[in-house]
């Protein structure tokens, strides 16, 4: 079997602050084929974009990763020095994040930014540099690109800075994409077309792409496989097909519930399920599940201390007592 492009195992990143030690990366594992795209999702602040930034390692002050290992195309990034990591940052890994306006420098042109990777990584002139700048911009779908690459972030609309920044991402092709939440704050015509943009990319390019998201609609129409993640673990893994179908973990299976639905005449929904409760307090986690609190299905046994995980079905992972009792217990420490 092909060696994965990427392949996280174990992963700890923390966060250290004056109130304490907050573990927003918890023993993480996942990997991404070539070509292939994985959906990690999860509630606000259970530790999805730490991981994304894990991997490129442009954490925040406060955050350092402690434990794991990140294997990109064979190679340990964790043991990386800082030269080699930054040549290949944005060259063979790149990444697309949240929020375009803040991201993108207001005080150069979308075209000077588009270009800097090409100059830095791929030893470009100037002028070539712009040339393939407009190209890039033609490539998204950035209307009159010519003329767009000579406009500041500001004169640009939501949707086309989101475009600019993928441009940017995919100027040195690289062999992975991160993209962290981006339709965050664009209307769901533009959404849509990002992510058809993004999925194209994907085929013409041969990109793998770990897509980070909240929303199991976006992971269902645009990733192959979904890691379900909360409070700093991932208690769910497997083929988008597979979770959706069969899902297993209480979370993973409160978060389904919630997704509105088309409903045919004549027939009523009601009121959106809901998932009962609050998230931890990331410093005060409960032992063992930190779901376990809200869960319906708790026992005794979700607070004994670290839940292992299982193997429900071929591929497909959950980290759950009162899912996993019944079933033979499978040692996946590398795998889940």
């Amino acid at each position: 079997m092909a060696e994965p492009l990427l392949e996280i195992a174990d992963l700890q990143t923390h966060l250290f602050t004056d109130r304490g030690v907050v573990r927003a990366v918890d023993g993480v594992s996942f990997s991404i084929e070539r070509g292939a795209s994985l959906g990690l999702v999860g509630e606000s602040g259970c530790g999805k974009s730490i991981t994304g930034l894990s991997i490129i390692r442009l954490l925040p002050p406060s955050a350092r990763m402690v434990g794991g290992a990140i294997r990109f195309e064979g190679q340990n990034l964790l043991e990386l020095p800082a030269e080699p990591m930054r040549r290949l940052r944005g060259r063979r890994i790149a990444m697309v994040f949240q929020d375009p306006m803040t991201s993108l420098n207001p005080v150069f042109t979308v075209g000077t930014q588009i270009a800097e990777p090409l100059v830095v990584h791929e030893n470009l002139s100037r002028r070539a540099a712009w040339d393939r700048a407009v190209e890039l911009m033609r490539q998204v779908a950035i209307p009159d690109p010519a003329r767009r690459a000579r406009s500041y972030p500001h004169e640009l609309s939501g949707g086309m800075r989101q475009r600019a920044m993928i441009a940017m991402a995919i100027s040195c092709g690289p062999a992975l994409l991160i993209a962290d939440e981006p339709t965050t704050a664009l209307d769901v015509t533009i959404q849509a077309e990002i992510l058809e943009l993004l999925g194209r990319l994907r085929r013409d390019m041969g990109l793998s792409i770990l897509l980070i998201t909240h929303d199991l609609g976006v992971v269902a129409e645009n990733t192959d496989d979904v890691a379900v993640m909360y409070a700093g673990k991932i208690v769910e893994r497997g083929s988008v097909r597979e979770i959706f179908r069969s899902p297993q973990h209480p979370y993973t299976i409160g978060l389904l519930r919630c997704v509105p639905r088309i409903t045919t005449a004549g027939d009523r929904q009601g009121r959106l399920e809901t998932i009962e409760g609050v998230v931890p307090n990331p410093f005060e986690l409960p032992p063992g599940c930190a779901f376990a609190p809200r869960c319906p299905e708790a026992r005794a046994e979700c607070d004994l201390g670290e839940i292992d995980p299982y193997l429900a079905s071929e591929g497909h992972v959950v980290r759950c007592v009162a899912r996993g009792s019944s079933v033979r217990k499978t040692s996946l420490d590398k795998t889940a």
